[in-house]
């Protein structure tokens, strides 16, 4: 498998930890930019680690994974797309606590489960996994600082929009998530 191909990989299964980032970042929570950091270390970890541990559990969980995983997904995304509309919708204004590794945790486990998948169909092909853990753990890490980056300056220029638009995006990728499930 090419650098090239691994690149592509990572960007793809980074794509929900972006979404989750961004929004982190436009729900107005604390907005520092070490936070962007946080975010992006504890994404990547969890995309790096998960492709891993599918790939030394390839024959053994998959069943498991492939039944459970896409729910669990599915009801931490959707439940904080709704809390974070309803926020927007109300004159409270409660940001994510992105200071929760509790929270954080969730969302990157949340996240990652399509990577864990990856590391299974890696182990199940017989390919290597060092080189492809580092790519899709770094992409991601990269993506997340930039999506938290991104949407603090969106949350200056439009505000309780773009939270409402965030909380669309994590409802939209945790029925993705859902759909995709059912129709495999």
């Amino acid at each position: 498998m090419s650098i090239l191909t691994m690149i592509f990989i990572g960007a793809g299964l980074g794509a929900d930890a972006f979404a989750v980032s961004l929004t982190a970042g436009i729900s107005g929570s604390d907005l520092r930019k070490r936070n962007s950091l946080k975010l992006g270390l504890l994404f990547g970890i969890f995309q790096a680690v998960m492709p891993l541990i599918g790939y030394s559990l390839a024959y053994t969980v998959v069943e498991i994974v492939n039944s459970w995983g896409p729910y669990f997904a599915f009801i931490i995304l959707v439940l904080l797309g709704i809390k974070m509309i309803h926020q927007s919708l109300t004159e409270e204004r409660e940001p994510i606590d992105i200071n929760s590794f509790l929270i954080l945790t969730g969302l990157a486990i949340a996240t990652s489960i399509d990577a864990f998948m990856t590391g299974v169909s890696l182990g199940l092909l017989g390919t290597g996994i060092v080189l492809p853990v580092l790519i899709i753990g770094g992409v991601t890490a990269l993506m997340c600082i930039a999506g938290f980056l991104v949407g603090r300056r969106i949350t200056k220029s439009i505000g309780h929009y773009a939270e409402r638009a965030g909380g669309l995006v994590l409802i939209i990728i945790g029925i993705k998530i859902l759909v995709e499930n059912m129709l495999n």
